[in-house]
């Protein structure tokens, strides 16, 4: 009798996740390809890059929910239940030898989630929604697995060796809702030795497990070993020059290449543009054209902008940009940028070389291509020979004002074939996101690098589920949903992948004044959108940065000055008022300065002299009145803008209050209060009462009538509210904090809601505003509800 993988083992299994087990495989488990397949060989198989350039031994597929009508329908239609059953739902049968290599969600109310190996009458593995996709928000990070901005994703392999049918387990099916899901398959020749799921998993598992997410966990920390172990060289490229990076005449394999801009050289306008300025061209043996020829940017996964950002593929730590993609060569490998700028770059570059016979690894090839428009589709790349595509780089930023450039669904069309054999759902659902995402991520394998309302970066390299071809392959991209829901806008792709052979990249590259995004209207509205998503990550050196860039892109608009004022204010956070006191006050005292940009100014030197100041403020689809300690503050209406208002305040408990009046329809309300000792955002540490309490505002009246926020809030962009004025005062807007405190706060119409929250001022101040912590993994920081109102830590933090 098989024996199902049920709870029990799963609570020994996600503990074994947690185990470090570094070097419990040794690097080299990418030659371990000639084994037999197996749960273990498959997970090691996902902490080694090395696997990334072996030649695929196999054919995948993928079955999707995307729409047979070709419309942008994308959501499962749910076939009748499993004859017998009332609630069991089959999704795929695959026929072996085979192994599931990614499946991802989104919507799906499944229970459980069950896979029938070889014909078997029971499920030889049973998982609940939250064991296989680590749903619990409260539990460790497991990169291997997660949600994350809207998706959930799987990357457990599942082996079998005749059949494998995928079953969910869903009671509560509401058939108008909309499902959608992936299941990324590879499929072995015939008498390929696979091991099927074991019916009784061991240690060996286990461990495999805990390896392989180790492994991911630590990607920030390998790829800045690598980048201190290098030896760097300096070169410097002119205008309309090219120099050598790298040059090897004998064969081996390029294991880690980097490459150091020297950005201080620039400012941020110009730094930028150097990323699509200079072009990465590698040519591999006697072939006449480069393999790889990309902006430096787009290569390393920062097309338009500086960005911070970890992956097992690429990263830039600090400013250096590192891939770890192998790039192995048989007679000799040439690597050259490009400068098709107007002005001089100078780099650091480091390669690691490992000479010798690289066997019968695969020549990396990159592709760029971009357009402008609405034109679809967007031709990512096309090829002939034999390979595996791994990755995409993908660039979106609609400019109609509507998120239907985000609707897109990628094609694969292999080998001559006239239908695509992997069609995806929409651009965030194929990086392993969701409905548009719900904030950045970096992901070893994948994830969202910027966004702004529907405009988006984002990457994805696919270690265990490449898409294989045998003679060719094509990828187009939709630009929009495709019929009825067109999108006008800007795309650019890099694309990787690796072949049997060198053969020419194919990119688009135009002139370099073209290759640039339009600075369009829609861009200059959501501006403040890219940085709350930057704050959120603890990104406040990138989105000083941003700033930088916008305050010199606009030198001739009124915007210029705001984001100048809040790059200054980023500074303070990172550096401390001092550091930037005297430029504030400059800053204060230029002539003609907008009044709302010498107002903040203003206010943000006053907060600095004093340990005690705070600026309280707010904005929302409402009236609200803001008070503190019973005392008015101001007050305001305004959903698009802002507003800040002077609080000082001795040591000690104080009460923040607001007075909201929603309006009727898409109300919301975001509160915030910036000091030097503390942030508070309109979360869910606030509570609320839909009555006025008895002696208001120097009373609590009857406590009973106070409730805690009912669920937590949203945060900006949203499909509505993304036109956000620009402003001096970081992370007021930022966090889960744009909504209501229940969802029946408009009824009645014209009803006031009353808001409330403790903080403690502290005897002495740090020097400099609070900073957010960094997030790397998909860790949702949802501000969560105190357990015990009564501690210390409950007041301190709002409870009352």
């Amino acid at each position: 009798m098989c024996q199902s993988f049920g709870m029990r083992n799963l609570n020994v299994y996600w503990a074994a996740l947690l185990l470090l087990a570094a070097g419990f495989f040794s690097g080299g488990c990418g030659e371990a390809r000639h084994a037999p397949v197996s749960v273990a060989s498959e997970l090691a198989a996902l902490a080694d890059p090395v696997n990334f350039c072996l030649p695929a031994h196999s054919q995948s597929d993928m079955i999707s929910s995307y729409d047979r009508g070709g419309g942008n329908a994308d959501w499962w239609v749910v076939p009748p239940p499993v004859a017998g059953s009332k609630d069991l739902y089959e999704a795929g049968t695959f026929t072996g030898p085979g192994c599931v290599k990614r499946i991802w969600v989104t919507n799906v109310p499944a229970k459980e989630w069950l896979f029938y190996v070889d014909g078997e009458a029971e499920p030889r593995l049973r998982m609940t929604q939250e064991e296989l996709f680590a749903y619990d928000l409260f539990a460790p990070s497991r990169p291997l697995c997660g949600n994350a901005s809207g998706g959930c994703y799987s990357y457990l392999p599942v082996p079998f060796v005749k059949s494998l049918r995928v079953v969910l387990r869903m009671p509560d099916l509401d058939r108008n809702a909309r499902l959608y899901f992936q299941i990324h398959v590879e499929r072995y020749p015939d008498g390929t030795a696979v091991e099927p799921w074991p019916k009784r998993p061991d240690a060996t598992i286990s461990n495999a497990l805990a390896h392989v997410n180790a492994a991911w966990k630590r990607v920030a920390a390998d790829d800045a070993a690598i980048i201190g172990r290098l030896h760097w060289r300096q070169v410097k490229v002119g205008p309309g020059q090219q120099v050598e990076l790298f040059a090897g005449d004998q064969g081996g394999i390029v294991q880690n290449f980097a490459v150091r801009p020297d950005f201080n050289r620039h400012n941020a306008v110009m730094r930028s543009l150097l990323l699509r300025s200079l072009v990465l061209e590698c040519t591999w043996d006697d072939a006449k054209q480069p393999s790889v020829q990309v902006p430096l940017g787009d290569f390393f996964c920062n097309g338009l902008h500086p960005r911070q950002f970890a992956s097992l593929a690429m990263a830039n730590i600090d400013g250096a940009y590192l891939c770890r993609l192998p790039m192995p060569f048989r007679k000799r490998g040439r690597m050259v940028v490009r400068n098709d700028g107007p002005v001089e770059a100078v780099l650091e570059t480091a390669a690691e070389f490992a000479p010798g016979d690289p066997g019968d690894r695969l020549y990396l090839h990159a592709a760029f291509h971009a357009a402008l428009g609405s034109t679809s589709p967007l031709h990512v790349l096309q090829t002939i020979g034999s390979g595996k595509y791994v990755g995409c780089y993908l660039v979106s930023l609609g400019m109609d004002g509507g998120w239907n450039i985000l609707e897109g669904d990628e094609y694969f069309y292999r080998d001559g074939g006239a239908e695509p054999v992997h069609h995806g759902t929409g651009v965030e659902d194929y990086f392993n996101a969701g409905w548009y995402y719900f904030g950045l991520l970096e992901m070893p394998l994948h994830g969202l690098l910027d966004k702004a309302a529907m405009r988006t970066a984002q990457y994805r390299f696919h270690l265990s589920d490449p898409v294989t071809f045998r003679k060719e392959l094509r990828m187009d991209w939709e630009v929009g949903g495709g019929p009825g829901s067109p999108a006008n806008g800007y795309m650019s792709a890099a694309a990787f992948w690796y072949q049997d052979r060198p053969g020419p990249a194919g990119s688009q590259l135009p002139a370099v004044g073209q290759r640039f995004p339009p600075l369009d209207q829609v861009g200059l509205l959501t501006v403040m959108d890219e940085l709350f998503e930057l704050e959120r990550m603890g990104l406040i050196a990138d989105a000083e940065e941003r700033c930088a860039f916008y305050a010199g892109a606009l030198q001739q608009m009124p915007e210029h000055w705001m984001y100048e004022l809040r790059r200054l204010a980023y500074r303070e956070m990172r550096l401390g008022h001092a550091v930037v006191r005297a430029e504030l006050g400059a800053l204060a005292a230029v002539t003609n300065l907008p009044p709302e940009v010498a107002q903040q100014a203003q206010l943000l030197l006053w907060r600095g002299e004093q340990p005690g100041r705070a600026i309280f403020g707010a904005h929302g689809y409402a009236g609200y009145r803001l008070l503190v300690d019973g005392k008015p503050v101001g007050q305001g209406g305004d959903p698009f803008s802002w507003q800040g208002f002077p609080v000082e305040l001795a040591p000690g408990e104080h009460e923040l209050q607001a007075e909201v009046v929603p309006q009727p329809q898409q109300a919301f309300f975001s509160a915030g209060f910036s000091s030097f000792f503390t942030n508070v955002v309109s979360d869910a540490t606030w509570d609320f009462c839909r009555v006025r309490p008895e002696g208001w505002p120097a009373s609590d009246g009857d406590r009973t009538l106070w409730h805690p926020y009912e669920f937590t809030p949203g945060i900006f962009p949203s499909m509505a509210w993304w036109r956000l004025a620009p402003n001096g005062i970081p992370c007021v807007q930022s966090g889960h904090q744009a909504g209501a405190p229940c969802a029946t706060w408009c009824t009645p119409p014209g009803q006031t809601i009353y808001l409330r929250r403790r903080i403690l001022v502290p005897a002495s101040a740090p020097e400099h505003p609070p900073m957010p912590a960094r997030r790397l993994l998909d860790d949702s920081a949802v501000p969560v509800r105190p357990k015990d109102d009564t501690s210390n830590e409950g007041v301190a933090h709002g409870r009352l």
